[in-house]
Parts: structure tokens; sequence; C-alpha cells
């Protein structure tokens, strides 16, 4: 698996390359735009691209679910609501996507989004940011033997190995969590996003803020929803958190 920082570059070229053979394509405008913003922190231009795609074909769902997760990642939460039930009216399970369960996420209505990330989960079991975001929304609740199980789902275990990792350190299982730590710190590529949830979990801030700062530069997978996730509340009054979001162009 490429590293995300090397994959953002393959799939930026390759949809620049798209472009460039004919600027029409708004599948093309949708890679370029959700790439220009997660890996380069260029919100502006993102949006610029996924308008034009929406132009060039309005009921395109995908365009219309990854700008509304862009604006999402800026806080600027009722726009993105207002792009996702575009999506829900050309998808008939568009109330299902994960997306809106993430919403109620950070919107910190933790009932809504176990109801709506379950439901989801009924019509796709395997889905990866279902059941993913299905355990963030059980640990908000504190409800954490339930989120390990939801993470144990994944095909992917290390996608949710730091949340599950988070949950040992909040119920004590300081043994298990450190398991977690020793393979995921030998892994390959770095998943430092997943490390800084595990730290986040044993409340080692020194260690958090470290993986936080890597995994800005690596791109991880997930690192463009730090500015409304709510699993990084309690480091949000720390001035390092605030440097990050400068770093992203996500201060306010």
């Amino acid at each position: 698996m490429a590293p995300p920082d090397r994959a953002y570059e393959t799939a930026k070229a390759a949809s620049l390359r798209a472009l460039e053979l004919d600027g029409r394509v708004a599948e093309a405008h949708v890679t370029f735009g959700f790439v220009t913003a997660t890996s380069d922190y260029d919100w502006l231009k993102g949006e610029e691209e996924f308008r034009r795609a929406i132009e060039l074909q309005p009921s395109n769902v995908d365009a219309h679910n990854l700008y509304s997760a862009i604006l999402l990642c800026q806080g600027r939460f009722d726009e993105g609501e207002l792009e996702l039930a575009v999506a829900r009216r050309s998808d008939p399970l568009g109330g299902l996507q994960p997306g809106a369960g993430f919403f109620y996420i950070c919107r910190r209505q933790y009932d809504r989004a176990i109801e709506t990330l379950s439901r989801a989960r009924e019509v796709d079991p395997a889905s990866p940011y279902v059941n993913y975001w299905l355990g963030e929304a059980l640990i908000l609740e504190g409800r954490f033997e339930e989120a390990i199980a939801a993470f144990e789902r994944l095909e992917a275990r290390a996608f949710g190995a730091g949340l599950k990792g988070y949950c040992y350190g909040r119920m004590g299982r300081v043994l298990e969590a450190r398991q977690l730590v020793d393979g995921l710190e030998s892994a390959d590529p770095c998943p430092a996003l997943q490390l800084a949830l595990l730290f986040l979990g044993l409340q080692e801030m020194e260690n958090v803020f470290f993986w936080l700062e890597r995994s800005v530069e690596l791109r991880s997978l997930g690192i463009h929803w730090i500015k409304v996730d709510p699993i990084w509340d309690p480091i949000r009054p720390d001035a390092r958190f605030f440097h990050l979001l400068q770093r992203m162009n996500l201060a306010d």
C-alpha cells in the first residue's frame, strides 16, 4: 500500500492528465478537487473544482457527497448538509450514507449518529466507514465494548486500530493498548493518525501531538477532519492544536 502522500500525488497527477485531455469530465474535477483540498490544504481551489464538476454534471452523487465532506472539514455544517441532501435526492440509499452519520457526530448528536449508522450497517455490513464512524459514535457515548466490536468488523483491522486502542486506554487495559502501539509503530506505511488516536486514549499528550504533526506532514487518511471531529475535543484548548489547524489552513 502506498503512503497517503504518495497516493494523493498519484491521484492528482492522473486527474490533471484527464483534465488536460478533456476539461469537461466531471469525475476528474471531483478527484482533483478532493486531493487539492485534503492534501494540499487548498480549500478554496478544491471548492472551485467541485463547483465545476457539479456545473458539468448536476446529478453526480460523488461530487455532492465529497463536496459536502470538504465543507464539513471547514466547519461549514449547514452548507455541507445541503450538498448531502442533494446527493440523497439523486441516490435512493442516500439517507443511509455513512457521511450522514458523521455529520451527526460532528454536531455532537451521538444518538442520531448511532441510529443512522446502525441502519446503514444493515444495508452494507462490510462498509469500513459505517463501522468506523459507528465505533466512534459509541466511544463518544462511553460505550467502549460496543465500539471495539464495531472496529473488529473491519476487514482492514489497522484502519480502526487507533480508536480500538483508544478504547483500551480509556478502559484501563493498558497492556492491550501497548500491544497495538507496537504493531502500528512497525507498520509501513506509517499509520500516524492511528497512533495519535491511540495515545489520546492513553492520555500521553506529547505523543499525541508528535503523531498529529506527522499526520499533517504525511497527509494521513482522516487528518482533514481534525477541525470538526469531537474525538479531539480534549486537546482543543492546547495552543499546539491551533497551530496544527493553521498548518492546514483550517484556523478561524
